[in-house]
């Protein structure tokens, strides 16, 4: 037993001369943006936009850090710009700019030129990861600008294309067409205004030409007034959304043929016809507008949509009208957004 006993102190005295000790648990340190000093000193304002945020999982950190970004740019152009009270002279009046930043909301998180992340960090204790969103401004200008140059330059050529019209069909069309980029140029704007405000505002003049579009467009739709006249049977949904198009454009539908400057004379084509087991069509709408006083046709427009199918005449007639009103949302007065 002697020897037994004295094998085994051997042994132990063996085993903890070469087994390595046990590690200390290693300190996981915490990221130096974590805090807004840190941050601000990675990321000093004068430089970069920048916000933390929180999240269940690394990807919702990011998202969230982005759009705190986004509301850091709403609040600036909301508390900044719309503060200096930029006046526009449209027609002899004066319109504020603050009615055109009544779009801004729609600013998102992919309207963040130039957005870079932090590794993100995961805090055991609040089991919670961490992520910084950052935005070096004088980079993202250099993003941005052409991005600004670009909206600008087709929103002049609408308000160009207006200006030159024979017609004051025509003409209300490219203006509503320079006004519909109101919210893709704002989008651009805002961030602009954000890293680097004196730079954007050498486009204010865009704001005034929508503007003076707005106005105009207001100004002449109660004479803008256009009678729908069906020269076929046209299903009820399809007739209303015609009708819905020319009042978002700039027209006044009436229902007195008398009373309207523009005619507009649209034909269906639903031809349902037995397809096997199914019933089928290529389901398409003309439509014709002419200007009452002279006769003079301004616009024509036709356009076919796909075979339609249903399992019966009633489900194909209703794909059909479905499919037409989806072409008259989609293409119909849309002729100024090919500028």
């Amino acid at each position: 037993m002697n020897n037994l006993h004295r094998l085994i102190s051997v042994s132990l005295l063996f085993s903890a001369a070469f087994c390595p000790a046990a590690k200390p648990a290693r300190k996981v340190e915490v990221p130096i943006w974590i805090s807004d000093e840190g941050r601000l000193a990675l990321f000093p304002r004068e430089e970069f936009l920048s916000a933390v945020s929180s999240g269940k999982s690394a990807e919702i950190a990011k998202q969230n850090a982005a759009s705190e970004i986004s509301k850091s740019i709403r609040a600036k152009v909301n508390s900044q710009s719309i503060a200096e009270q930029h006046m526009a002279i449209v027609n002899g009046e004066h319109s504020n700019s603050q009615s055109i930043f009544r779009s801004v909301e729609i600013l998102s998180d992919g309207n963040l030129y130039g957005l870079e992340f932090t590794q993100t960090f995961f805090s055991e204790k609040e089991n919670l990861f961490y992520c910084a969103a950052f935005i070096h401004k004088q980079k993202a200008w250099t993003l941005v600008e052409p991005v600004l140059k670009n909206i600008s330059a087709k929103i002049h050529l609408a308000k160009k294309s207006a200006d030159e019209a024979d017609d004051n069909f025509s003409k209300t069309v490219f203006l509503v067409s320079a006004k519909g980029r109101r919210e893709e140029f704002l989008s651009a704007y805002s961030f602009a205004l954000a890293v680097n405000e004196n730079a954007a505002k050498e486009f204010n003049a865009v704001l005034n030409t929508i503007l003076f579009c707005e106005n105009e467009i207001a100004k002449n739709k109660s004479r803008n007034t256009v009678f729908v006249r069906a020269q076929n049977y046209i299903e009820e949904s399809v007739f209303q959304k015609m009708c819905d198009i020319f009042d978002a454009n700039g027209f006044s539908p009436v229902k007195i043929a008398s009373n309207a400057r523009f005619t507009a004379n649209a034909t269906c084509d639903v031809h349902i016809k037995p397809d096997g087991e199914i019933f089928s069509c290529y389901p398409g709408i003309s439509i014709e507008v002419k200007e009452n006083t002279t006769g003079k046709i301004l616009y024509t427009f036709s356009e076919s949509a796909k075979r339609t199918a249903g399992k019966d005449y009633s489900a194909a007639q209703k794909n059909a009208h479905r499919e037409i009103r989806n072409i008259l949302e989609n293409k119909f007065l849309k002729q100024g957004e090919s500028l």
